[in-house]
């Protein structure tokens, strides 16, 4: 099959006549046909049968529909109203007939369909590699980590206005509860579960299965630096257990981050751990040629500090003031809202390039003006601390616009 024969003579002008519709879909169809895709699943689901419309061209369009937008499967028409682009494309009863073959096909033909679909990710991201280098770095916080690839694994209720199957009641309403799995790098979709609506949280078995599944569909050059990150809901022993073993390979290495939500018994766990258990959460060390300024008004915490920091530089005294005196690249501030008010109004007239401030849920940083830019990292509720509190903080980055 000559997959792409509908691209030979195309052309972009600004000069001819009539209306394409939907035209920029034709680039996601010109990619799925030069890296291997529509070819791949052609062979995936070659039939002894003779056919108008090959398998895999009407699989490969039904993809590049939903990419397009296409809610369900009749929106397929929207391609094959475009002949003029297209050429010849499937009618929507043909689309049917398709999936309902690859469904008759089982888990045989899931499985070819997934080996065409991987074989067509490694020449991308092949050719990704080959312009840029690498693939896109993953954010973390505030900066870029590189050469790492990122698994997320993440289960989705998908609310149902019908009874579809597998549609069931959920702590959502009505609908299913698919286990998907994505590549954080690229945004793509690496491998997914259909599930009932009613499938629960902290499902190993599943979470195992998609894991399995996710790093088979990785190209093997890109398995090696792994990250993988899950929310509370997906977190178990045995998906800890997994990971640690996929991180004790020689040559491998995998780092992984699993939530969890602090409940009664972790707070009062918490909460009943000595106080002088505790340890203060600084680094013990500074990096050659970098410094540490501390200012702190209650006197009483002074010494503690310069016992548990001595690499610091501790200044007792009003922070509104000691502040102007000190140059700094980073500032990082907690102090109560209504002083962190008098903080904003001062920062124009202070030497940083990045500040984290903890505000008020009202405070207005617009009145910073154009010579900064900020954005909310997080929120403090009362509930986070121990024993709650009644006020909720905002954690903010500021940072000067030319800053370098």
């Amino acid at each position: 099959m000559n997959t792409t024969g509908w691209l030979k003579g195309l052309r972009v002008t600004a000069d001819g006549t009539g209306i394409v519709s939907h035209a920029g879909v034709a680039l996601v169809r010109a990619l799925t046909d030069n890296t291997g895709l529509t070819t791949g699943l052609s062979k995936a689901l070659a039939s002894d049968r003779l056919l108008v419309h090959d398998r895999g061209r009407v699989l490969a369009d039904l993809a590049c529909a939903i990419a397009d937008g296409a809610e369900v499967i009749s929106d397929f028409r929207v391609i094959g109203d475009q002949e003029d682009l297209f050429g010849l494309v499937a009618s929507v009863p043909t689309a049917w007939r398709t999936l309902d073959e690859i469904a008759r096909g089982g888990d045989r033909a899931l499985g070819k369909i997934t080996t065409a679909v991987n074989a067509a990710r490694r020449r991308a991201w092949a050719g990704i590699a080959a312009r840029h280098g690498a693939l896109p770095g993953i954010r973390v916080a505030d900066k870029t980590l590189d050469g790492v690839t990122c698994i997320r694994l993440d289960a989705s209720v998908v609310t149902c206005h019908s009874d579809k199957e597998g549609a069931e009641p959920n702590f959502k309403g009505f609908g299913l509860h698919p286990l998907l799995a994505y590549c954080d790098n690229t945004g793509e979709p690496l491998a997914g579960m259909l599930r009932p609506g009613s499938a629960g949280s902290n499902t190993a078995a599943d979470h195992l299965a998609m894991l399995d599944a996710a790093v088979t569909a990785l190209p093997p050059s890109f398995r090696r630096r792994l990250m993988v990150t899950c929310d509370g809901a997906g977190a178990s022993h045995d998906l800890i257990a997994r990971l640690d073993t996929l991180a004790a390979r020689r040559g491998y290495q995998v780092i992984y981050s699993a939530g969890w939500e602090l409940g009664g018994r972790e707070r009062a766990a918490i909460g009943a751990v000595p106080a002088a258990a505790w340890q203060i959460a600084v680094a013990r060390v500074l990096p050659l040629g970098a410094s540490l300024t501390v200012i702190e008004l209650d006197e009483r915490l002074i010494e503690f500090l310069r016992e548990n920091v001595p690499y610091a530089r501790i200044l007792q005294g009003d922070a509104l003031k000691l502040i102007q005196e000190v140059s700094c690249d980073v500032l990082i501030s907690n102090l109560p809202t209504r002083v962190t008010e008098s903080l904003i109004a001062l920062l124009p007239r202070l030497s940083f390039r990045t500040a984290v401030l903890a505000v008020g849920e009202s405070t207005d940083l617009n009145q910073l003006g154009p010579e900064f830019t900020w954005r909310e990292v997080t929120t403090i509720t009362g509930d986070d601390f121990v024993p709650p509190q009644s006020s909720m903080s905002r954690i903010v980055r500021v940072r000067r616009r030319n800053a370098v």
